[in-house]
């Protein structure tokens, strides 16, 4: 009986843990888009890593989405500063006008994908079955 209750205490808690996660692809599926304004050379890097990691392809659109990642230049910030930030079921990508969006997407793909690229060679990528990030990121 003691160990039934764990059981579903344990169950319980994964379950909302999963809740807490915006889901970005599983088992090779995606189940989200990119949205990415005018910067689809930037969103198409993205997309790249994250078929590497988890074998979905990601659709890139042009416009802005209920759901998924958004990508964006903020005139608010620095030239090469970036913010990363989950917004209601959004992921926001957020740089600034100069080099800060590009900047932001690598540090996504190295924090959250994993992936390295050490030298000129190909970059180390994980194998990734789900690839998702915390609802509260800030």
């Amino acid at each position: 009986m003691k160990g039934w209750i764990i059981l579903t205490v344990i169950m319980i808690m994964q379950l909302q843990s999963e809740a807490q996660q915006l889901v970005l692809a599983d088992r090779g599926k995606p189940m989200a888009a990119i949205a990415a304004g005018k910067d689809t050379a930037i969103a198409g890097i993205l997309q790249d890593y994250i078929q590497r990691a988890t074998g979905a392809k990601l659709p890139v659109q042009p416009a802005a989405l209920q759901s998924g990642i958004r990508l964006e230049r903020n005139g608010g910030l620095a030239p090469d500063a970036y913010t990363i930030a989950v917004e209601g079921e959004e992921l926001v990508i957020a740089g600034g006008n100069g080099k800060g969006l590009l900047y932001a997407v690598y540090t996504f793909i190295e924090r959250v994908i994993g992936a390295r690229k050490w030298d000129e060679g190909p970059a180390t990528v994980p194998h990734l079955t789900r690839l998702s990030v915390p609802k509260n990121l800030h």
